[in-house]
This record gives C-alpha cells, structure tokens and sequence, in this order.
C-alpha cells in the first residue's frame, strides 16, 4: 500500500524522566505510517491499539515496557517481558507471525494476580467518527472499520471472551498521534482472573485489498496445551508457535522433524515446498544449521531454491537434488550476481560473512540456482 511499518520484538526505554510514560511510544508490537499510534486514552492512561494491556483490581491499566527476551525471524517476532499492574508484574510472552497482511499473536500470560487483558488492532485515525464504517461478524468472532480506503480488524482466536466493535479504548476521545479522533476494535477477557493461561487473535491493518472479514476468516487454530498454538492458513501452510519460558527441542508439524534449541516459531509451506523457524537447527530431510537461528527455505517453480538465513545452512539434496551452486543476493538495489558456492547447496560460514558485510544486514537473502 505504501506505507512503512515495523514489527517490535525487543524495542523498549527506560524511565529517565520523572512522570513520561514511554510505553506507548515503545511497547506496541506493531508500527505503521498508514496508521498512527494512539498516545493514550481518555484517561490518560495507554489503549490497547497494537498490543495487549492487562487490567487490573484496582483499576490499573498494565503495558508492555522493558523487555526481558525476543528474538525476529522473516516474518515473525516473539517477546518475553512482565507488565506492572497495582505494584505487581505479571509475566507475559508473546509470538507474533504473518500470513499476509494479518498478523496471529499468541499470548500467555503468567499473573501474579488477578488481571484482565485485552489487545487491539492498529487504530484508524481521522478528523473526525463519522467518516468511519463498523463492520462486525458474531459468528466467526470478527470486527472490522473502515474509513473508506483503510481498513483494520481483528478475530479472537483462542482464549478471549469477547470481541468489541472498533471505539475508543475506554470511552472518551484517544489521543492519537496526527488525528482528532482514532479508534479500533478490540478483543477482552470476560473478567479478572490469575490463573496461567493463552489467548490468541489475528489482526490486521491494511490500505490495499479492501474488507479483510474473508481473509480473518481462513485462519483455523488449536491449542493442544497453554503454552502452543498450532495455525492453518488458507493456503494450506501449517505451523507452531510457542510462548512456553521454555519452547521445545524438538516437534513434529505437518509430518517433519524438526529441531533447535528454543523452537519459539515452526512454520511448514503447503506439501513441504517452503520451511521457517526460529531458532532452528534442523529440519530433518530439509535443512541444518551451522548454529541455531531464524531461517527460511523455499523451493521455487525453476527449480532455484531462495534462501533466508543468518547462520551458515546446508540444504539437504533429498529435499531439492540438483547442483545448485550459483548465488545471488538481494540487497538495496535488488538481486545481484554473489558468485558461486564452493559445494552446492552449502552456504558455509565464511560465504555468510562475505554476504552480510555486503549487504549490511544479519539477516541475509539468498537465490540458488543451477551453474
């Protein structure tokens, strides 16, 4: 559509100025230029537009601050943190992945106490709320709004009580970023409640592709414990997340074997065409790793294998044959020639190196291709 956005693992700020709330500034997981953060609400007090606040006895309101673990991928993050509510810190882990333009978030929180959470879409900013359009589907737990050419939404998942149509966070007027008047729809708990527990919801915000109901909608989930959400997109992609302090060594998703130290995210294409994770080892039949970290591999229709990785990788030949040696990688001006490889199907250490001091980035893009 256009815009920029940044999706947060580990972006926080101390307090080092007596009574500025950073919280909002920092703690959202997400960030868009098509769709400016709200401040705070009414109350003066943070909304729940890109994140999940936790509410407590008292009447305090709970966000996202300093951040104690996280980690990115190609298309996921995942957060380790504790809100403070009423003078306690409740534990709280998050893993967020894309399919699309919507985002799954997978939340467990760990109380100390009594809390109830809630979590928003990016809000929609405007001058003013009659040019906002409320859309909802009870069935299938979906709200959206549009303001004619943006829109945003969210579906519950797993573990929310209700889903809210898009208003302010806690009545009033939000005070947004560039607008006079912002608001999102939302999903909430039914009430407080301490014991450990997982919620799940997608949300989307987007300026392309007009109503997202259909694409919420394709979205199937399970949570065979509290501390996994197994997903089913659409397209027949199949993965796992983990929000556990401790993720597994080692699953098993859609028939594979996989392995690693921490598997936070564990994502499997359609009939094995494309694998992703974090922090990965190995996929068996598929891939290993030099060291643990996010990587991702997808076969591509002539035969050429793209490659995401910030560790050394061999592709095993039982999962794509072939003599695929030459390299490309992509950088700021796009694909360029890198040379060939010394083994096919092995981007060694010292090839990683050369490539990241190339591009710039940890993160590097490769194509394999036949010689």
């Amino acid at each position: 559509g256009g815009g920029t956005w940044v999706e947060s693992a580990l972006m926080d700020h101390p307090d080092d100025i007596p009574g500025h709330d950073y919280r909002p500034s920092y703690g959202k997981w997400l960030y868009h230029t098509e769709f400016p953060f709200t401040k705070n609400a009414a109350d003066g007090r943070p909304g729940p537009d890109g994140t999940v606040v936790l509410e407590g006895a008292d009447g305090g309101i709970g966000h996202r601050a300093l951040v104690d673990a996280g980690g990115s991928g190609a298309d996921w993050i995942w957060s380790r943190y504790r809100i403070g509510v009423d003078g306690q810190e409740h534990g709280t882990s998050v893993v967020s992945m894309r399919i699309g333009d919507i985002w799954v978030r997978a939340i467990q929180l760990r109380p100390r106490g009594p809390v109830r959470a809630a979590a928003a879409s990016l809000p929609l900013a405007v001058p003013d709320d009659v040019r906002i359009v409320r859309e909802g589907d009870p069935d299938r737990a979906i709200q959206t709004a549009t303001d004619g050419s943006r829109w945003v939404g969210i579906r519950a998942l797993h573990g929310w009580a209700q889903v809210q149509p898009s208003g302010p966070a806690r009545g009033g007027t939000d005070r947004n970023l560039v607008a006079d008047h912002s608001e999102q729809p939302s999903v909430t708990e039914a009430g407080l409640s301490a014991p450990l527990r997982l919620l799940a919801h997608a949300d989307v915000a987007r300026s392309v592709g007009g109503d997202p109901t259909k694409a919420l909608a394709g979205l199937s989930v399970e949570a065979p414990d509290q501390d996994t959400l197994i997903v089913r997109a659409a397209s027949g992609e199949v993965s796992r997340l983990s929000v556990a302090i401790e993720p597994p060594t080692r699953v098993e998703v859609a028939g594979w074997t996989v392995h690693g130290p921490a598997l936070h995210v564990v994502r499997i294409g359609p009939s094995g065409i494309w694998f992703a994770g974090e922090a990965l080892r190995e996929v068996e039949g598929v891939l290993r790793m030099e060291r643990p970290g996010p990587v991702e591999v997808r076969q591509i229709d002539d035969g050429s294998i793209l490659v995401g990785t910030t560790e050394a990788v061999t592709i095993d030949a039982a999962w794509c044959t072939g003599a695929l040696r030459r390299m490309s990688v992509l950088g700021s001006t796009g694909w360029t020639d890198a040379g060939n490889l010394g083994v096919p199907r092995v981007v060694d250490v010292a090839t990683l190196a050369r490539l990241q001091t190339h591009t710039g980035h940890a993160f590097v893009w490769l194509r394999l291709d036949r010689s």
